[in-house]
C-alpha cells in the first residue's frame, strides 16, 4: 500500500509538469498552419495548410513552396504559390477545435524523429492562440494524436471543393 501511494505522488509529481492537457476555445484560437514535404528542401516543393481566424472570419489557405538554388547568386531562394483559399464553416472551425483538444495536441513533445533514417519527409503542427504558440515537427516518424488534427485539416480543404 505504501508503494502505490508513493508512485501515486510521484505519477502525480511527473505529470504536473510534463502532461499538459490544456483546452483550448474557440476565442483562443488565432491559426494553424500545417506544412509537410520532404527534409531536403530543395528535392520537392512542401505543402502548407493554413486555417486562421480573425474577427469571426475563418479562412483556409493551401500553398506550395518552392525552395531552389539560384543559378545567378548560388543562394537557396523559396517561392510560395497559393493553390486553393476560402472560407470555412463555424462547425469545422469548432470540430478542428474539438480534434486539437481530443488528441491533446498542446501535451504533444516539440520533435519526434527517427535518427535510423537521414532523409525522408518531415511534417510540422504550428498553433498559434492569443497567448502561446506550440509547434511540433515529425521528421520521418508518425504519431497519431498529430496525424488526427493533420487529417482534419486536410477534410476541411477537400470539403471546400
Amino acid at each position: 500500500m505504501k508503494y502505490i501511494l508513493v508512485l501515486s505522488v510521484l505519477t502525480l509529481v511527473i505529470c504536473s509538469g510534463s502532461c499538459k492537457h490544456r483546452q483550448i476555445g474557440l476565442e483562443e484560437f488565432e491559426k494553424i498552419t500545417y506544412k509537410y514535404g520532404p527534409v531536403a528542401a530543395n528535392r520537392a516543393p512542401a505543402t502548407i495548410i493554413t486555417v486562421s481566424y480573425q474577427n469571426d472570419t475563418a479562412r483556409f489557405k493551401v500553398s506550395k513552396h518552392f525552395k531552389f538554388v539560384s543559378k545567378v547568386d548560388g543562394e537557396m531562394k523559396g517561392k510560395k504559390d497559393v493553390l486553393k483559399s476560402g472560407g470555412v464553416s463555424r462547425s469545422k472551425l469548432i470540430g478542428l477545435i474539438a480534434t486539437i483538444n481530443s488528441n491533446n495536441f498542446m501535451g504533444l513533445g516539440e520533435k519526434y524523429r527517427d535518427p535510423e533514417i537521414l532523409d525522408g519527409d518531415v511534417e510540422s503542427l504550428r498553433l498559434e492562440l492569443k497567448d502561446t504558440t506550440r509547434q511540433v515537427v515529425l521528421v520521418n516518424v508518425s504519431n497519431e494524436r498529430f496525424d488526427a488534427v493533420a487529417e482534419y485539416l486536410e477534410t476541411i480543404v477537400v470539403g471546400a471543393d
